[in-house]
């Protein structure tokens, strides 16, 4: 009995929804975005950088991890 009035409400609703969604049109005035693409800008500056400059690759292949991480107990 309550499935029954549960299923109903969820349907009301639903359908409340779609026959009240309305076009409202163009409100005011618009204009076309200006900014550039977030991850376009991004991209194009890692493009700039010399990661090889910045990337030690010796401390990389010899990280063996934390100094203290033999402390550590699970």
């Amino acid at each position: 009995m309550i499935g029954r009035f549960l299923v109903t409400g969820v349907v009301v609703m639903l359908w409340t929804a779609a026959v009240l969604a309305n076009n409202l049109g163009e409100v005011g005035r618009t204009w076309p975005i200006a900014e550039t693409d977030a991850l376009a800008e991004i991209e194009a500056r890692a493009r700039q950088v010399d990661w090889n400059k910045i990337i030690d690759k010796k401390k990389v292949e010899t990280f063996q991890g934390p100094p203290d991480s033999d402390n550590l107990q699970l």
